[in-house]
């Protein structure tokens, strides 16, 4: 039987700091002898990671899409069949791949470890929807002036 004291929940403010918890005992049966004991632990606060993928996003077509992941540490883009302009960069553009149309895709940030003490690793996916665009044919065509042609679509 015993309890906590000290710091029994953490602010994310006191990232990269240490902070002190007590466990302390009473006698067993509550009649003595035994003294009351306690023992210190020490409790270093990592900094937590954030990733965020900001979306959903939409492109019409395999026109590329701005991505704008937040962030605080490094990290990469994943998902898709389509290619990153940088997958290392939070702010990059990804084009679709002519697959991808007509669907949705996941694409997902990824953050390591901010304070690169462990084990710290953020995600958080977000949906691209790829829109199938519109197309126009229209051949080309001679008439006569005097003649009203026939023209499908």
């Amino acid at each position: 039987m015993g309890r906590w004291s000290g710091y029994l929940s953490w602010n994310p403010s006191e990232a990269g700091t240490t902070v002190e918890i007590i466990w302390s005992t009473v006698d067993p049966d509550g009649a003595g002898p035994c003294p009351l004991v306690t023992d210190t632990a020490f409790v270093f606060v990592l900094e937590a990671a954030i990733a965020d993928a900001a979306g959903p996003y939409e492109v019409c077509g395999t026109d590329p899409v701005t991505l704008n992941a937040t962030t605080n540490g490094t990290g990469e883009w994943t998902g898709g069949a389509g290619i990153f302009a940088d997958n290392a960069d939070p702010g990059t553009t990804y084009t679709p791949a002519a697959s991808e149309l007509g669907t949705t895709v996941t694409l997902t940030w990824n953050t390591f470890d901010p304070d690169g003490a462990g084990p710290s690793l953020g995600l958080r996916p977000a949906d691209l929807t790829i829109s199938i665009p519109a197309t126009a044919i229209a051949e080309a065509r001679t008439v006569c002036a005097a003649t009203v042609p026939r023209i499908s679509v």
